[in-house]
């Protein structure tokens, strides 16, 4: 019997994924078939938000390292 996978549980997994584990990994571990994590995270962009929040944190402390640089 298939079972719904609530989107608390979805945004458990896309955490774990940004945090670094693996998709299949996650998939394992929270007993959810590989494709199923696989095609979710591909077609909610799961990738690319990951790339865009990462590049804003380091456009950031970059601009924070320049800034403190600066001043002192």
């Amino acid at each position: 019997m298939r079972r719904k996978i609530t989107s608390e549980i979805w945004e458990q997994m896309k955490t774990a994924y940004a945090a670094g584990i693996g998709l299949r990994e996650i998939a394992r571990k929270m007993n959810i078939p590989e494709g199923t994590v696989l095609a979710h995270a591909k077609r909610h962009g799961w990738t690319q938000q990951i790339q865009v929040a990462t590049q804003q944190l380091a456009k950031q402390g970059a601009t924070s390292y320049r800034t403190t640089t600066v001043i002192t």
